[in-house]
């Protein structure tokens, strides 16, 4: 706005432009002089510069420069310009800070990350520097390095070495500190050569980060070979000249020490006088013959070791040329000699003082034990190069010869001198023996009788004939001929085209090539023709090498027109085999019956029945012994069949993992007992399961299939084994299907047995499908007098069908589903029990088993508890006669005439399923029966409310008592997970107890609540097991220890949880009560929260679990009976005025305003250093007006009796104090409370002389010297 004064002025205008925007912040930029850096040892150096840009003019600005490695900031510099030196040895990265130097302005500008690498490689460490390695000719070097620094961000690899040399890692040798790397390479230097190389190792991240190692130094030892000259030397025994070995071989070597032989070991290598090794022939000279030998040596190479035995293949003959001699007797065709050969050859090798050998030959023969027999054909074959022997073929005649059992003879040799020679085998002289192989006897079984090597069979049988050529193999062969009569039993035989058996109707089955057989009838229309007789040849060549022949004349008779008949050539052993005749019977016929396992009958009758012993394939033969047959025109028939005794498979088979929702396995374990006679194989072949419920059949000896659904009544399975000769069992058992129960501390089990309820729980009856076995039934009990616990209300119950009561001698149980508890801390199982039987005959028991890897029916049930042990009315008996389970405890008398409450812990369950968690993790239970007499008048047993769970009740203790009148260790008189004990201190038989004097009125609060008189001490449990006349001897102990375990096992229809925090002030304590919907009355309850103190001084003694201070007061929270609650919250909390000295439990409880029984309790502990913070030292209430003290007084000082310690002020915190003697010794402590003004002491446990007082607190200590004179 514009105010114009006095007159009108001109006005001139101007042009105005905007001005220029802001100028840029001053901004930092930094660069490295590299990105990365090696090192080997120490630290890598970077350098680092920056620069500034929109500088502001007048203003000086400073760079901080930071860098960042395993999240530590380091300020590496401040810099107003240049650059900055670093040196790390890890990575990380660097940033820049850009303020105004020299004031507390702020950050201007934060740069970005430069990242920093560092890649570390340490110079490689070896285990060893020097190997001494062992190569043989033509072989690689190889030996392993081991690095002992490795580290798998370097590489490693060879630097010199030998040409084409390898470097393979191999692995860590079992230190993962160490890599072992295998060095290969190829060589030819000489023996004792070093070979030199290093090691290489490089960054993975950057290969141009490299150091080698310290020289490696490998020498080579090459054990030399020794070379021969000549491979093969002879050696005459006219003439023997020693030969030294080194004039055998070249280049021996001199460092080595060699050791010679021959490989027969004859000793005709040794030393000689000028230790030197010869081979002299002439030490050979006792040998006889001409025989070959070569020679080994054995080197020791020192480093490398010793090797023996080598062969040098160097072939030394020794002729025993003193002697004429066949030097060779060997056979020119295959052995063995058979004695049934018609010509077998041999050489013979003859050297003697004679020329050219023809035309004179030597004499040769065999003699035998039936004479002497010259052999044929003998041929020169000139001179053997070898020996200079001349060689001779001949022949001798082995069938001619008839020899011993040993199957000896001896060939013969005379020379053209007529010397004496003497052959090679067995160095004997003039004769040699020679083996022949008699060949085994041939035979062809199966026949039946034969007459003077005539079987007679009836040409129109269709029976089976087995026959086998023994010996038997793959080389035996069989030929047959037809017969044409020549009269008598004269017979001219031809061969058949072809000749094989196969094509005259004979058959070799596939599951046994060594057996023939036949049917009569086919071979006599396939071979007989109407210009040759009934009559055929059978002959059997035995397999080679020594083959032999046998022959059989079959001859075919017309048959009498009588048969046999059964119903099935295949029966079941134990079956009978039903046989019927058929044809013209006259009188007088008669029938033979052989059965084939040494069983036989002679009978006229046409019907009869035969059962055999064992199974097995057997050969039936029925002959008719007919009355006036005419045996020229017609034969008795003589009929072999085959008959099967099938072996009967005995079926059985085991269920597993029959749990809902899994795979059930059927195992089959069906055997044949009874085995089969040697000549044939039965075995099982077919396994079939067939079941009830519309389940699908299946097959195979082992089958799995998901789980049905439960039902009440369980699955039948069939288990239907089938052998393979078609015999077959059938074994049946039920199969229920177990629900699986995974309970937790939140989740638990209670099964309350509706009637017709699929629950899983299944009776002895129901398993073998007869309810006779049982008297458990599943209903609302209504006997004589176990009833129902509500109208309706069904339970497991003893109830024979009709008569109620139970079965005399009943072993019968009830079985449970599947549970895993694994889970559970505080594992329990409860139910509702009425036992009305006859005592002490008759009794009931639990069972429990592991069931992870046991088939179905045969676990290994044990009865769970015993009368004494941790249980509530767990039994009451031990000694029932019926042994329930197999077992003597159990529940047993007439006399409850109510339902109880039963429960045991499963901690014993829990154990045993920690030590094997594999095979015990799933559990089952059953409620066992065991009875002598009948239930006249008796109800028997009933369960019901079954429950597996955690046991959820937790227990408050309340002990009443003062320092001098107290349980002593009741830490261990009261020893249970789910109890906590709470001290209380009393003044009413004492006015000194110092914890009761830091809060007298909360514990006599409570001893008003329950009526405890001025006899301490006193306890009780949960509100209602207290006796206040109680001793506390043995019987206390006891009495303790039973009520804490019965009341442990009574589930709590409450819950409690309790929080806790610490928020600097006070802690803060939240206390949440929640009620089960099963508490119907109306009640007034008392919520009480507590902290407990788990160690206090006091008295000079110690104590455990002391109240400290009930929240707000000992009057709690009231919840009214008028209240609409399951869920309330108490808040609350607490702040020590007593020093803190031990830890604490936070206790929170429900308790029956008008029963003063406890329902429920928890407790938190709470560490000493989680709430020390919260003491001040102020106390509420404390006395104010007088100041800390600074000095105190002892009178009287001597004294005789009480020393009073007085204090010009008051004690503002906790003192210990302590008496001390003039040794050193502590005669007696204790301790003086805050705000104590005086203190009297006792000395009446003193002796006369000096002592000292020594007090200690507010971090101050006072000693004050006293005298006792007595």
């Amino acid at each position: 706005m514009l105010f114009i004064i006095g007159a009108v002025q001109k006005v001139s205008f101007a042009l105005v432009t905007l001005s220029d925007p802001t100028p840029p912040p001053p901004t930092l930029s930094l660069s490295l002089n590299q990105s990365s850096g090696c090192i080997h040892n120490g630290n890598s150096k970077v350098t680092v510069s920056f620069s500034i840009a929109n500088k502001e003019s007048g203003k000086e600005y400073e760079a901080i420069i930071h860098y960042v490695s395993n999240g530590n900031d380091i300020v590496v510099q401040k810099l107003g310009s240049g650059n900055c030196d670093h040196w790390t040895s890890q990575s990380g990265y660097f940033y820049g800070e850009l303020v105004i130097k020299n004031t507390a302005t702020p950050i201007l500008h934060t740069t970005g990350h430069y990242d920093y690498t560092v890649n570390l490689v340490e110079k490689p460490n070896l285990q060893k520097n020097y190997y001494d390695v062992c190569v043989g000719i033509g072989n690689d070097i190889t030996f392993d390095i081991t690095i002992t620094n490795a580290s798998n961000k370097v590489d490693y690899s060879l630097q010199g070495g030998s040409s084409g040399s390898t470097f393979t890692y191999v692995g860590n040798g079992g230190n993962p500190n160490n890599a072992v790397y295998s060095y290969k390479g190829k060589t030819t230097v000489d023996d004792n050569t070093d070979i030199k190389f290093k090691v290489i190792a490089k960054s993975k991240a950057d290969p141009s980060c490299d150091i080698e190692s310290d020289e490696i130094t490998a020498k080579v030892h090459r054990p030399q070979t020794l070379q021969e000259i000549g491979g093969s030397y002879t050696i005459y025994l006219s003439s023997p000249t020693p030969k030294k070995l080194k004039e055998l071989f070249v280049n021996l070597p001199s460092n080595v020490n060699l050791t010679f032989d021959t490989k027969k070991a004859k000793k005709y290598v040794y030393k000689n006088s000028s230790n030197e090794y010869v081979f002299d022939p002439s030490v050979a000279a006792p040998y006889t013959g001409s025989f070959k030998d070569s020679i080994v040596y054995t080197v020791d190479y020192g480093t490398c070791g010793k090797v023996t035995n080598i062969d040098l293949k160097t072939e030394i003959i020794i002729v025993n040329d003193k002697e004429s001699l066949p030097s060779f007797l060997k056979s020119v065709e295959p052995l063995p000699i058979c004695n049934n050969s018609e010509n077998f050859s041999f050489i013979a090798l003859i050297k003697d003082e004679c020329q050219d050998p023809d035309p004179w030959l030597p004499t040769i023969s065999v003699i035998a034990d039936n004479g002497t027999f010259p052999a044929k054909d003998i041929k020169s074959e000139g001179r053997d190069d070898l020996t200079g022997a001349y060689r001779y073929r001949f022949t001798i005649e082995p069938h001619k010869y008839k020899v011993s059992n040993n199957g000896v003879v001896k060939v013969e040799i005379s020379s053209i001198c007529d010397l004496k020679i003497l052959p090679i085998i067995d160095y004997m002289p003039y004769r040699t023996d020679l083996t022949l192989t008699v060949p085994p006897k041939t035979f062809i079984s199966g026949f039946p009788s034969e007459v003077n090597g005539i079987v007679s069979l009836c040409s129109s049988s269709s029976d089976t004939i087995s026959i086998r050529g023994i010996p038997s193999g793959s080389s035996g062969k069989y030929v047959i001929e037809k017969g044409i009569s020549l009269g008598g039993n004269n017979y001219k035989f031809e061969p058949t085209e072809p000749t094989a058996l196969r094509y005259a109707g004979f058959a070799s089955p596939e599951s046994d090539p060594t057996l023939e057989r036949f049917v009569p009838a086919q071979v006599f229309n396939n071979v007989i023709s109407s210009k040759y007789d009934s009559v055929i040849r059978i002959t059997y060549w035995s397999p080679k090498p020594c083959s032999d022949s046998t022959s059989i004349i079959l001859k075919f008779l017309p048959p009498a027109d009588i048969k046999f008949t059964y119903p099935n050539d295949t029966i079941c052993f134990g079956d009978e085999l039903m046989l019927n005749v058929k044809g013209k019977i006259n009188i007088g016929d008669n029938f033979l019956w052989k059965f084939g396992d040494g069983g036989s009958l002679s009978s006229p009758d046409s019907n009869l029945s035969y059962v055999y012993e064992r199974p097995g394939r057997y050969f039936l033969r029925f002959q008719t012994n007919i009355k006036d047959l005419n045996e020229v025109e017609m034969c008795n028939n003589d009929i072999i069949d085959t008959i099967y005794v099938g072996a009967k498979p005995t079926a059985s088979f085991d269920i597993y993992n029959n749990y809902l929702g899994e795979s059930v396995r059927l195992e089959s374990n069906s055997k044949i007992l009874v085995p089969n006679t040697p000549e044939a194989k039965d075995t099982i072949f077919a396994w079939n399961w067939k079941f009830s419920g519309g389940l699908t059949d299946l097959q195979g000896d082992s089958v799995s299939f998901g789980s049905p659904g439960v039902e009440i009544d369980p699955y039948q399975v069939l288990h239907i084994t089938t052998a393979s000769w078609g015999c077959s069992d059938t074994a049946i058992l039920s199969m229920p299907i177990f629900p699986v129960h995974t309970v937790s501390p939140d989740e638990f089990d209670k099964e309350q047995f509706n009637t017709s309820s699929k629950n899983g729980w299944y009776h002895t009856g129901q398993y073998y499908n007869d309810e006779t076995l049982s008297s458990w039934r599943n209903v609302p009990p209504n006997g004589a007098h176990i009833k129902a616990i509500s109208p309706g209300d069904a339970a497991w119950f003893t109830s024979v069908s009709g008569k109620g009561g139970y079965n005399a001698g009943e072993k019968s149980w009830v079985e449970s589903p599947v549970y895993e508890i694994g889970n559970l801390q505080l594992p329990m199982l409860s139910m509702d029990t009425w036992t009305d039987m006859n005592y002490p005959f008759d009794g009931a028991s639990v069972q429990f088993a592991f069931v992870d890897t046991t088939a179905f029916g045969k676990e290994k049930w044990q009865t769970l508890g015993e009368m004494d042990g941790e249980g509530l009315n767990w039994y009451n008996f031990n000694s029932v006669s019926g042994k329930p389970g197999n077992e003597e405890q159990g529940w047993t008398d007439n006399k409850s005439g109510r339902w109880s409450l039963s429960a045991y812990r499963l901690d014993t369950i829990l154990k045993l399923s920690a030590q094997d968690p594999v095979n015990r993790k799933r559990v089952r239970f059953r409620i066992v029966l065991g009875t002598t007499t009948i239930g006249q008048n008796m109800d028997g047993f009933a369960f019901d409310n079954f429950f597996v769970g955690q046991r959820n009740r937790k227990i408050i203790v309340e002990e009443f008592c003062d320092h001098e009148n107290k349980i002593e260790n009741p830490d261990e008189l009261f020893i249970d997970p789910q109890a906590l004990r709470v001290q209380y201190h009393l003044a009413d038989l004492v006015d000194d107890d110092e914890i009761n004097i830091q809060n007298p009125y909360e514990p006599s609060a409570r001893a008003l609540l329950y009526g405890i008189g001025k006899t301490l001490p006193r306890i009780v449990l949960d509100g209602i097991f207290f006796e206040n006349d109680k001793a506390f001897g043995t019987e206390y102990v006891k009495w303790s220890q039973k009520s804490l375990l019965e009341r442990s096992l009574i589930t709590s229809p409450y819950n409690i949880k309790l929080n806790s925090n610490n928020n600097g002030d006070s802690l803060k304590i939240e206390a949440t009560i929640e009620k089960s919907s099963t508490v119907t009355e109306d009640k007034n309850y008392v919520v009480q929260v507590a902290i407990i103190e788990k160690v206090v001084q006091g008295n000079g003694k110690e104590f455990t679990n002391v109240l400290r201070k009930m929240l707000p007061n000992s009057a709690g929270h009231r919840i009214d009976k008028n209240s609409v609650w399951t869920s309330t919250t108490i808040n609350t909390s607490w702040k020590p005025t007593i020093k803190p000295t031990s830890d604490i439990y936070i206790m929170a409880y429900l308790q029956d305003e008008d029963t003063k029984e406890i329902y429920q309790s928890d407790y938190l502990p709470v560490a000493l250093a989680d709430y020390q913070n919260l003491y001040s030292g102020a106390r509420p209430g404390s006395p104010s007006a007088k100041g800390s003290f600074s000095d105190l007084t002892l009178s009287p000082n001597p004294t005789s009796h009480d020393l009073m310690v007085r204090f010009d002020g008051v004690l503002k915190d906790d003192y210990t104090w302590s008496i001390i003697d003039v040794l050193g010794n502590q005669r007696n402590a204790g301790l003086m409370l805050y705000g104590t003004e005086a203190k009297i002491l006792s000395t009446e446990q003193l002796g006369t002389g000096m002592y000292y007082l020594k007090l200690e607190g507010e971090g101050r200590s006072f000693i004050k010297k006293f005298s006792v004179v007595k």
